[in-house]
């Protein structure tokens, strides 16, 4: 089972829990989606990051510049 927290994502196993911090940047989690088979994406009011649960890795999703315009 996962949380998000502000500082990551958490992992229950049944027995013991998993922390996965976010180094130097906070992140409250609001959602947890499944993106692929080993990546969920992360969600929060104003980023968007992946999570390797293979790996144990955060993959920050960069947006491109031409949708960064508030033209949108």
């Amino acid at each position: 089972m996962w949380f998000g927290t502000s500082n990551g994502l958490s992992r229950y196993d049944g027995n013991n829990f998993k922390n996965f911090i976010l180094k130097n940047q906070y992140m409250q989690i609001d959602e947890i989606k499944d993106a692929t088979q080993q990546c969920f994406a992360l969600l929060s009011s104003t980023r968007l990051c992946f999570f390797n649960h293979l790996s144990g890795k955060y993959i920050p999703f960069e947006q491109p510049s031409e949708l960064r315009k508030s033209e949108i």
